[in-house]
Parts: C-alpha cells; sequence; structure tokens
C-alpha cells in the first residue's frame, strides 16, 4: 500500500505542481492590490470601497474552492483526484450601467484563476479603470496578464480562437448580442458569464471563480496495482 501511495502522489505531483502553493500566492497578491488600492484611493467615494470589497470577497472565495485536490467517491478498487487548472485567455466585457465592482469582481476571478485578462470596459469607468490597472499591472500581476482593449472592438474580438472564455456584464440586449456572436465562433464551444443586474447576484454567489478554471482527474486503479502484487505473492508461496 505504501508503493501504491507513492506512485498517487507522484502522479499528482507530475500533473500539477504546488498546486495549493500557486493559489495561495495569487491570492495574496490579490489581496496586496485591494491594500494598495486602500492607500491611493478616496474613502469617500463608495464605489471605490465597494470595488474594494469586492476584491477582499473573491479572494476568500478563491481560497474556499480553489485550492487543494479534491478526493472524489470510486468503485473499490479505484482512486479518483481532482483538480482546477485555469481555463485560458479570458475576454471581460463592462458595459456602462454597471457599478465599478463588476470589474474588480471579474478581474481578481480571472487572475486568481491564472487566466490572461483582455478587458473591454467602457469609457465612462475611464478614471476606475486608469486606477485599477495602475495599481495592479507589472506589480501583482505578470506583465502579459492584462490587455486593456477598446470597449467598441469587443463583439469583433471574442471570435478570436485565443479567447476560451467571455464573461460580460451589461445590459440584456448586449449580452443575447455577445452569445450570438460566440454561437457563430469554429471550433470549441466556450463559456458565457453574464450578469445584467447592477447588484451582480451572478457575480457575486461564492462559486463564482470556479467557473474560471478547467476540472482535471487523475484517475488510478489500485487494485490492479496492489491485487497484482498480492497475487504473485501468494503464488509464490505456494511454489
Amino acid at each position: 500500500m505504501d508503493i501504491t501511495n507513492k506512485i498517487l502522489t507522484d502522479s499528482l505531483n507530475s500533473s500539477n505542481p504546488e498546486l495549493s502553493q500557486t493559489i495561495a500566492l495569487r491570492i495574496n497578491q490579490m489581496r496586496q492590490w485591494a491594500q494598495s488600492l486602500r492607500e491611493s484611493q478616496s474613502e469617500q467615494d463608495p464605489m471605490w470601497q465597494k470595488a474594494i470589497m469586492m476584491i477582499d470577497y473573491q479572494c476568500r472565495c478563491a481560497k474556499q474552492h480553489l485550492q487543494g485536490i479534491h478526493q472524489l467517491p470510486g468503485v473499490t478498487g479505484e482512486s479518483n483526484e481532482l483538480w482546477l487548472e485555469p481555463r485560458g485567455k479570458t475576454a471581460i466585457i463592462i458595459g456602462p450601467s454597471m457599478p465599478v465592482k463588476a470589474i474588480t469582481a471579474t478581474l481578481t476571478a480571472t487572475l486568481i484563476s491564472g487566466n490572461q485578462a483582455i478587458l473591454f470596459i467602457h469609457e465612462t469607468f475611464q478614471p476606475y479603470t486608469n486606477g485599477l490597472i495602475e495599481q495592479i499591472k507589472n506589480r501583482f500581476a505578470p506583465p502579459d496578464a492584462i490587455e486593456l482593449c477598446n470597449y467598441q472592438d469587443w463583439s469583433k474580438n471574442i471570435k478570436d480562437p485565443e479567447i476560451k472564455m467571455v464573461c460580460i456584464a451589461a445590459p440584456k440586449d448586449e449580452i443575447i448580442n455577445a452569445n450570438r456572436i460566440l454561437s457563430t465562433r469554429e471550433g470549441e464551444i466556450i463559456p458565457l458569464l453574464y450578469d445584467s443586474d447592477e447588484k451582480l447576484p451572478q457575480f457575486s454567489k461564492d462559486s463564482f471563480c470556479i467557473h474560471f478554471n478547467t476540472e482535471k482527474v487523475c484517475t488510478i486503479n489500485t487494485t490492479a496495482i496492489g491485487g497484482n502484487a498480492s497475487l504473485l505473492e501468494i503464488s509464490s508461496a505456494k511454489v
């Protein structure tokens, strides 16, 4: 059984090295970003305060859902391990009618999961967008982790095959349009996360960050390892 456990551990480590440490590092970086914003932005602006609180909230949710390897039930003699890995380049679209915390909710979940963020944020948010990006880029996120694009270009850019996910906070008609555009893409079907309510009920779910990841499963037949060894031992004893 010791040999079986070692094989399991080695297999998981080679598939997903230092998973918990990597997620913990990203969470710590996002918390530092939030603290930097607290120190640099006005406490009198409720939009800023809610945006920063959303970063903290997404960090708590990520710590709960994204860290570690999860044991899954299986048939006798089978070991199943599940973990989450980055989904890939994520397009974030924030329309003019949404609160600033929609930006921090989606950007935090994207970066904590290890994805690259392509931002399409309406120009009405420019003072907030500049402040957010200035604080995080090259300090609490890799240089190539965030790309800021013109808001009007989102409809043609989400067709890019490198985009693996779209997250949009906007009126319902824009969400419907985004869904229609994605349906015409060639190749793989990618997920569309959306919220049209200014209170952000979808983005505020504690499981929101999970959607920015894909599931990876490692299944090992422990019976084949331990069982065959036992049979060989019995056979040898009889001889």
